[in-house]
């Protein structure tokens, strides 16, 4: 055969190999929930500010075929022998560059022992890789060749059913991850008429940075408190529950959320408060900071200082019942006054940390601004003059005390007060209501502001239609 020939060869068998091996990965993924070179991919690319979704899914597999195409080549043109080494070297240089998000586990497992597991997996894959590759490409002896050979041969039928086989088992997983990935949630929205005081635990505002979320078994899961302390402390679900509890009130915003968004909820979280932990691990003298990560890599840092806040909660419930999968479970962090980002979900361990590691931390974002929404009516209503309409909406401030909500149907001319319908406490928002009669038909354009100090914010505006009654 021709050298352009077994290059040409090489490919197509290493193309059919990358399929193999993605195959795989998804399915150890949706077995035991490791990761994989593909969603440590996606997730970087989300990191650079590129949403997850499924056209970049797609095209980071794609990506993975073609270099499983070059593999193939390169396969065809070098020694086998050091073309392993060489695969080798570059999947220990992945594993050495990836150790810590290698640690990424969507059950639950022990970050160390994810770690390993994830790494064995990926030595596994290229295995599997390689081995498919050498089988579709082995070459017959030139005198095993015949001029009697079917037209079909054996090794042509092998490579397309594996390819077929391949390619219809990745399609399955695939449509199997899409019934759990986050694509299906992230951005959920709260807001409109029907808001309550109390957000419903399955209406709760939700973004996501993952392909696809943790769903955590409580038997494995366990949190870790440990760094810079006397005492380092692993607890179980178990453990934490049977601590006496505290119920808090506290409103989530997420920094995605835009003026007059639904990124906004409102729940009663119960737990125990962080401060409790951190005593019993006694922080050396040189702590200065706390690093919280969850299962699914996300972490967080904040000082010493505001993770002693007693009202910085480890959430283990919502509104009565067990944190649902998308908002954490069985473990999260709730922390007043920040987004809501900072309230790590899948909580797993908890890092004191000295200062030495705070310094490029953003350990200072900015606070939640004042926020306010109008929820009904909703944007281009049609409204009658001979009705008196409730205008109604919600009000944050973090966890700065709301003083006053104002109103205004002509464009921030003249404002009136707002009656408060709900306030529970500092910590979560506050519901609003006004009784309007419109004066006369036309456009008219109504606002909200929010005033949680000696200055009032505008918040949002909706324009309307009224016509006579």
């Amino acid at each position: 055969m021709s050298a352009s020939g077994r290059i040409a060869r090489g490919t197509i068998c290493g193309v059919l190999a990358s399929v193999v091996a993605i195959a795989a990965m998804l399915l150890v993924s949706d077995l035991v929930g490791f990761t994989n070179t593909i969603f440590l991919a996606v997730r970087c690319l989300n990191r650079s500010g590129i949403p997850p979704r499924w056209t970049l899914l797609i095209l980071v597999m794609c990506a993975h075929v073609g270099i499983g195409g070059v593999g193939g080549a390169l396969y065809a043109k070098a020694n086998p022998r050091r073309w392993r080494v060489c695969a080798a070297v570059l999947v220990v240089t992945l594993v050495l560059l990836q150790w810590h998000a290698l640690g990424i586990n969507l059950t639950g497992w022990p970050p160390e022992t994810a770690r390993v597991a994830t790494a064995l997996t990926l030595f596994l894959t290229l295995l599997l890789f390689e081995r498919t590759l050498a089988l579709l490409f082995r070459e017959k002896p030139e005198s095993a060749h015949s001029p009697y050979a079917p037209a079909v041969t054996r090794r042509a039928l092998l490579l397309g059913g594996i390819g077929i086989v391949a390619t219809g088992g990745t399609v399955a997983l695939l449509r199997n991850l899409y019934r759990v990935s986050a694509f299906r949630h992230d951005g959920l929205e709260y807001k409109g008429a029907a808001v309550k005081p109390i957000t419903p635990r399955d209406e709760f505002y939700c973004v996501s940075e993952n392909f696809i979320d943790p769903r955590v078994d409580s038997g494995l899961w366990h949190l870790e408190v440990d760094g810079l302390v006397q005492t380092p402390h692993t607890w179980r679900i178990q453990d934490l529950r049977g601590m006496p509890p505290t119920d808090q009130e506290t409103t989530l915003l997420s920094s995605r959320n835009p003026p007059g968004g639904g990124l906004i909820s409102n729940a009663i979280w119960t737990g125990v408060s962080l401060r409790e932990l951190l005593t019993v691990a006694s922080p050396l003298a040189r702590a200065a900071g706390v690093r919280f990560e969850g299962v699914d890599g996300h972490s967080e840092i904040m000082s010493l200082e505001a993770a002693m806040d007693p009202d910085v909660l480890l959430a283990h419930e919502m509104n009565g019942e067990l944190l649902p999968y998308r908002q954490g479970h069985p473990l999260r962090l709730i922390v007043p006054g920040a987004y809501g980002e900072r309230s790590v979900k899948w909580l797993s361990n908890i890092e004191l940390i000295g200062a030495e590691e705070m310094h490029e931390a953003n350990i200072n974002p900015p606070p939640v601004p004042t926020f306010g929404r109008i929820d009904s009516p909703m944007a281009n209503a049609q409204l009658s003059t001979s009705d008196t309409i409730t205008i109604r909406g919600v009000a944050f401030a973090g966890d700065r005390q709301i003083s006053r909500v104002e109103s205004s149907d002509d464009e921030g001319a003249t404002w009136r007060e707002a009656a408060i319908e709900y306030a529970a406490t500092p910590m979560a928002w506050v519901v609003w209501r006004f009784a309007w009669k419109p004066a006369a038909p036309g456009q008219r354009m109504l606002s909200v502001r929010v005033t949680d100090s000696d200055q009032p914010t505008l918040c949002h505006s909706v324009s309307v239609q009224v016509v006579g009654g």
